[in-house]
């Protein structure tokens, strides 16, 4: 019997592969209050970024953000900590190409330089609710039978293998690290092995949101927020790479990213 054909249990809330420091840490902002101009930021090197935010009522993601924002804002980190950032300025965004964006630099830290992860995720203002939880946990059996009619995830040895069934070997079955129900619509699930990335299971069969790409190692549905408070909450995902990271805000259908941010590159 193939192994599409069994049903996996949930094994574990990320890839077992993905260090923790790695893969940025939310927490509930519950205690705080609903603000009519919000923003959620992630750390690149040494500066913050905004990656969405509301305002009106509306979402707007990126730079489109970063008008909302004072010179030198206050923001508050998933552990609770309060920092005033430097000025606004251009900063580095990428290890493989000039790229560069608008954000705010994290001041020199007192007595010496401080261990950081690798991203981490900010709010503003620092005493605002985004409506920011961590991700809910789902021990739901996921029946992972008719994947085998999907492509194959690409692998450092070259592009995915289209056109054909897909044959791994016994030593890379294909495992579930995280389901999210989603209703009527299916669940949303991670899945590591041959078939590495976000996937949508419905009723009707399988289908690739992400696929991960040879310099991926790793997705992570880290939380979500609700931040025009329409009670869909967006999706944060964090992706791993083998020296970097990309980060994903998808709507509450888990449809086309409202916010991309990628250098997975090896």
């Amino acid at each position: 019997m193939s192994v599409y054909l069994l049903t996996a249990l949930v094994l574990a809330a990320s890839p077992e592969d993905v260090a923790p420091s790695r893969v940025p840490v939310v927490t509930s902002s519950a205690q705080y209050e609903r603000k009519p101009k919000m923003v959620i930021l992630f750390r690149r090197y040494d500066a913050f970024f905004p990656a969405y935010c509301v305002t009106g009522g509306k979402l707007r993601a990126g730079d489109a953000c970063l008008s909302l924002m004072p010179k030198r804002p206050t923001v508050r980190l998933m552990d609770g900590r309060r920092v005033q950032l430097e000025a606004l300025a251009r900063h580095s965004m990428s290890a493989w190409d000039a790229q560069e964006r608008k954000g705010w630099a994290l001041p020199e830290p007192d007595g010496g330089e401080e261990e950081r992860p690798e991203t981490e995720l900010a709010v503003w203002p620092p005493d605002a609710n985004p409506g920011l939880e961590p991700v809910p946990d789902s021990t739901a059996p996921v029946d992972l039978e008719g994947l085998e009619k999907l492509p194959e995830a690409e692998d450092e040895s070259g592009p995915p293998v289209h056109g054909r069934k897909a044959k791994p070997g016994p030593s890379w079955p294909p495992t579930v690290h995280q389901s999210v129900p989603l209703g009527k619509r299916g669940t949303v699930v991670v899945l590591s092995g041959v078939y590495r990335g976000l996937y949508l299971s419905t009723p009707k069969g399988w289908r690739a949101l992400r696929a991960e790409s040879g310099g991926e190692m790793g997705t992570t549905i880290v939380g979500r927020a609700d931040l025009d408070g329409d009670g869909r909450p967006e999706w944060l995902i964090h992706i791993l790479g083998y020296n970097e990271f990309g980060l994903e805000v998808r709507p509450h259908d888990f449809g086309k990213p409202l916010f991309d941010f990628n250098d997975c590159g090896v």
